[in-house]
Parts: structure tokens; C-alpha cells; sequence
């Protein structure tokens, strides 16, 4: 499931019961997703700079 998918999901769910626990939740869901999207940057970066060394010390 892509993340646009979730959040339409997420968003339709709001539009039919629509209070202040289910708003927090939402934001709580959101901001699990891009905490989620952010480690995942991160460790692709970390791959990428380990790469370049591994490169740079094999020319």
C-alpha cells in the first residue's frame, strides 16, 4: 500500500466521524509515517556514504 493510499484512507475515515480523538490519531498515524520515512532516508544515506568509501578506497 502506498503512502498516499493510507493517508486517503486515513482522510476518508476523519470525513465520516470527525472529533478530537480521531483527529490526534491521525496526526499520530502521520507522524509515525514520517518518522517511518525518515530512518529510511536516513539508512539509505548511511548505505550511500559507506559506498563512497568503499569506492573511493578501491581506486
Amino acid at each position: 500500500m502506498e503512502i498516499k493510499d493510507i493517508i486517503e484512507r486515513l482522510d476518508a475515515s476523519l470525513s465520516i466521524q470527525r472529533n478530537p480523538r480521531t483527529e490526534t490519531l491521525f496526526e499520530l498515524c502521520l507522524l509515525k509515517l514520517l518518522y517511518s520515512i525518515d530512518e529510511t532516508l536516513f539508512q539509505i544515506n548511511e548505505t550511500l556514504i559507506d559506498t563512497k568509501h568503499i569506492m573511493r578506497s578501491r581506486s
